[in-house]
């Protein structure tokens, strides 16, 4: 570890991982990213109910009064749960933060969201261009309909079905999931191809396990973009 850098990132959730690609592009190699979790390469992420049971973060010393855990051993694992007086709270532990765990929705707030109790600077129109970008990074789109029988949701079209009897139009959202590099020619399911900047995917295999970790790392995490970036090209220094 190097005794000076030009700026540390704490955390590499989305805050975190986006400030260490755009501070490491700024001062290439003087950027440290300190992630208290660990990395989860392809097929670490555990599944079977015992191994999930223990990956949970719990650490006595950071517990609130009256705190439950999954387990009384101390553990250092993906799931930390914050229980507080009104709400109960997820939140993740690893390199990527709560990517490794969210659903992979890519939903745009309304203009009625940004009312008068937010800051003049974070309007809609002033923020619409940085919605574009992260869309981009974080390779949003909806599920493919044109290659694959196989990709047929079938709650998505009851949905669908519902939606238009109710004089109701509807339409799919976009997610943040690998189908290749092409919208218009996806990839196979199952079949690995390297991103846009250079980390490994699986075109998605529909499991249905996005909660847990994804296995195939068809989910396009923050670490297989912002801060694959930020640690591959730029040269920061990335601590788990």
């Amino acid at each position: 570890m190097a005794e000076q850098y030009q700026a540390v990132v704490i955390g590499s959730g989305f805050g975190g991982a986006i400030n260490a690609c755009r501070l490491s592009k700024k001062w290439p190699g003087e950027v440290l990213v300190l992630e208290r979790g660990k990395r989860y390469p392809m097929g670490s992420f555990p599944r079977s109910p015992h191994d999930v049971a223990r990956n949970f973060w719990n650490v006595q010393s950071e517990a609130r009064a009256g705190q439950t855990t999954a387990t009384s051993e101390e553990s250092h694992g993906m799931f930390d749960v914050r229980s507080f007086d009104h709400l109960d709270v997820v939140i993740c532990a690893g390199l990527g933060g709560g990517s490794l765990i969210y659903a992979n929705v890519f939903l745009e707030p309304p203009e009625e969201v940004f009312d008068d109790r937010w800051p003049a600077t974070c309007k809609k129109t002033d923020l619409a261009p940085y919605f574009g970008v992260a869309k981009r990074v974080l390779g949003a789109r909806p599920v493919p309909q044109n290659d694959d029988p196989r990709r047929r949701i079938v709650r998505t079209e009851r949905f669908q079905e519902a939606a238009k009897k109710l004089g109701r139009s509807s339409k799919l959202t976009d997610i943040n999931v690998f189908f290749g590099n092409d919208f218009h020619s996806p990839l196979p399911i199952g079949e690995q191809d390297r991103n846009h900047y250079g980390a490994l995917q699986t075109s998605c295999v529909y499991c249905a396990e996005c909660d847990l970790g994804c296995n195939t790392h068809s989910k396009n995490t923050l670490d297989l973009n912002y801060l694959y970036v930020a640690e591959n090209r730029y040269r920061s220094d990335v601590r788990t």
